[in-house]
């Protein structure tokens, strides 16, 4: 059987950039010739009469060049835009955990490393309620991966990450890094110098990269650059232990 190994990409909020480092990352990963598993274990606000692959997903599957069926890539699909757990629970279901562990299973079996991204934050509920509610925590230790957290550039991104970290290590994760994403030097943030320093000094968690703000939203290949010019992926590569890129060591 193949290893287990991957990561999961998790943020500090909704919208902060997680898909837009996963499918660069996926990308980056899948031309340095890596056999590399996605997953979007739950994706929520897709209608399904819009078909078996959601925005995010299919974005992910491309940049993988993955040919997994969808409901290894995206075990979980619901139409209303909310917190997966709150999505369940309005449908009656009671079984995400179980889907989302076979199928990475099904993954991991099939592929050398697998690149998994969350949604909302690392304590966004996926299944349950009270105090018995299963997280993206929760699930990053029933797969045993370990993290990557992507926050935002600016102002407001310190507690974030702080919190985000703090959370991660009191459930016994493991934080391998932060990237930094949604740099816009028009809004003369003097904040964006020091960031990356201070979390790094405070969390003890590398920051890998700051991604500059695109629009409209990043295309596989866009995102791919993105990663190439703006983040670490050599330092990444050591810390999953996968061999270097071939192409430089990233900024």
């Amino acid at each position: 059987m193949a290893s287990r190994r991957g990561i999961l990409i998790t943020g500090t909020d909704t919208g902060v950039g997680k898909t837009t480092v996963a499918v660069g990352l996926a990308r980056v990963l899948a031309d340095e010739g890596w056999d590399l598993g996605v997953m979007k274990a739950v994706e929520t606000g897709w209608p399904r009469d819009r078909g078996a692959w959601p925005a995010d997903a299919a974005l992910l599957r491309e940049a993988a060049r993955s040919p997994d069926p969808p409901e290894w890539v995206v075990p979980w699909i619901f139409e209303e835009p909310l917190a997966p757990f709150v999505a369940a629970r309005r449908e009656g279901l009671s079984s995400l955990r179980e889907k989302i562990v076979s199928a990475f299973a099904n993954i991991a079996e099939h592929h050398s490393f697998t690149l998994v991204e969350g949604a909302g934050g690392l304590s966004v509920g996926i299944q349950g309620e009270g105090p018995h509610l299963l997280d993206y925590a929760d699930l990053a230790l029933d797969l045993d991966l370990p993290l990557l957290i992507v926050g935002r550039a600016h102002l407001g991104t310190l507690n974030h990450c702080f919190l985000t970290e703090h959370y991660a290590r009191t459930r016994g994760c493991r934080v391998l890094g932060f990237v930094l994403n949604g740099l816009d030097p028009s809004r003369g943030d003097p904040s964006v110098r020091e960031n990356p320093a201070l979390i790094a000094e405070r969390s003890g968690v590398p920051v890998w990269g700051v991604l500059p703000q695109v629009e409209p939203a990043p295309t596989v290949e866009t995102a791919a650059a993105l990663i190439r010019d703006h983040f670490d992926l050599g330092a990444f590569c050591r810390a999953v232990d996968l061999p270097g890129p071939t192409s430089g060591d990233g900024p």
